[in-house]
């Protein structure tokens, strides 16, 4: 009897549509993680309220078709931090101090960039000295993301290199980035130690930044989702994934050989995330990899070819940026050639014979050397 009576108040506040209601309404969507309303009779004076990680959307029957469309389509900006809003603010200052900043990156780079740093990236704190880190054998990807940020160093080192975010200011606009936008359970908890010792700080010397930092910053808690309608994955997998061609010897095969084609993502001690990616694609499987060292890594791994599709119509949505893009053009022409049953003959299998030694090329120049101390 109470929830009806309570739902029938709901109803006649929407009807009579008063202002009191509205501000309650407001305050109600504050204090919970994620509201939204629709109005059912869809009426032309109807107001309603999303909540997406802290911030409130508001909207009319105008918008209503739009949003629903969009939230359909982007379930995950349910809990993204709106679409990087307050990334935006912050970094509007940022390029008011830096005269040389002209483009701003939009949405589906960043999130292309959060990918890649909870791949690959390491989310330091040690004491007060606060660091973002990104270590790649190749260093173009780095003065990439250097470049389009407008902030960070990259350093040169034998083998490899190393993009160093630490300044202030820069970490304050990379935990707005990353807050409430992670997926992967240790960033998340790497991120909650660094916000933590970053409202420690004191920033009298920087007075600008003092007085953006009045307020502490809350750790936003909700889950960011996976799914293959933004660039997330194209980020991760260019940290941490990986394109080749199995090549195997059978007898009742016209050439003698076999081949598949395979993708593969490597992540430690986060097997739900790569379960999750596997039921996107729909197709193959996640085990615990033999290592050496005592962690636990998993392994996602597909050779299907109808996930081979799945895996093409995705990364041509949202293209690779490091050199795997060139592994992945080439393990993509492959694919091509099984449908078409072109390396049935001996012509077609010495060509992909050719164009895998190229594609394990560009796998080593790519490869993920992990974090180094400092």
């Amino acid at each position: 009897m109470l929830s009806i009576g309570v739902l029938g108040f709901i109803v006649w506040s929407l009807l009579v549509a008063s202002p009191l209601f509205k501000q309650w309404l407001n305050k109600l969507a504050i204090g919970l993680n994620n509201l939204v309303l629709w109005d059912p009779f869809y009426r032309k004076n109807f107001h309603g309220y999303i909540k997406w990680a802290g911030n409130i959307f508001f909207y009319t029957k105008e918008t209503n078709f739009r949003l629903k469309k969009d939230l359909l389509k982007y379930p995950q900006r349910l809990y993204a931090n709106n679409c990087y809003t307050d990334f935006y603010k912050a970094y509007n200052v940022f390029c008011n101090n830096k005269k040389n900043i002209i483009n701003h990156p939009d949405e589906v780079w960043l999130r292309w960039l959060i990918g890649f740093i909870e791949g690959d990236g390491a989310i330091l704190s040690n004491k007060e000295s606060l660091s973002i880190v990104l270590t790649q054998k190749d260093s173009n990807i780095l003065y990439h993301i250097k470049d389009i940020l407008g902030f960070g160093l990259v350093k040169q080192f034998k083998g490899y290199s190393r993009l160093i975010i630490k300044n202030n200011f820069d970490i304050y606009l990379m935990i707005l980035l990353l807050n409430g936008n992670l997926v992967l359970e240790k960033r998340k908890k790497q991120l909650a130690i660094m916000i933590d010792v970053f409202n420690r700080k004191k920033f009298k010397n920087v007075e600008w930044l003092s007085l953006r930092l009045s307020e502490k910053i809350s750790i936003i808690s909700a889950n960011s989702i996976i799914t293959l309608n933004d660039s997330w994955l194209s980020g991760f997998t260019d940290a941490e994934g990986c394109f080749n061609v199995h090549i195997v010897k059978r007898k009742e095969m016209k050439t003698k050989y076999n081949v598949s084609l395979r993708f593969i993502l490597d992540q430690k001690d986060e097997e739900m995330v790569l379960q999750n990616i596997r039921n996107l694609f729909g197709y193959g499987k996640v085990s615990l990899r033999k290592d050496r060292t005592k962690n636990t890594v998993y392994r996602y791994t597909t050779h299907s070819l109808t996930a081979s599709k799945i895996i093409n119509d995705y990364f041509n949505m949202f293209p690779l940026k490091t050199t795997k893009k060139h592994s992945f053009d080439i393990w993509i022409d492959i694919y091509n050639m099984l449908i078409n049953k072109k390396h049935l003959t001996l012509i077609g299998l010495n060509t992909i014979r050719s164009w895998r030694t190229k594609m394990n090329k560009f796998n080593i120049e790519n490869k993920s050397i992990g974090f180094k101390s400092l």
